[in-house]
């Protein structure tokens, strides 16, 4: 179970990351300008800060998304209760 998780983590974590490479946050962010946000009283396009920050977020977290897949599937390789003592062996 953590390996499927591992990996679709990872799989999350590679598409992420070529959205933000393609620039898909920043159309985003204008699209809910120009779209969502129309008639309110906002700028007509996003501050290039906001934009800073989107592009920022979404390259990190998707960083993040892919380390725990890494991490997932590290930990599936491990066995589901390992406690460094041999297989078979009871503590009692």
């Amino acid at each position: 179970m953590r390996r499927t998780a591992g990996l679709v983590l990872i799989a999350g974590g590679l598409v992420s990351l070529a959205l933000d490479a393609a620039g898909a946050p920043e159309a985003l962010l204008r699209f809910a300008y120009h779209g969502l946000l129309s008639g309110l009283d906002v700028p007509r396009d996003p501050s290039p800060t906001a934009e800073d920050i989107v592009r920022y977020f979404a390259r990190y977290a998707a960083i993040a998304e892919l380390a725990a897949g890494v991490i997932l599937v590290g930990l599936s390789f491990r066995g589901p209760h390992h406690t460094g003592a041999p297989r078979g062996h009871l503590d009692e």
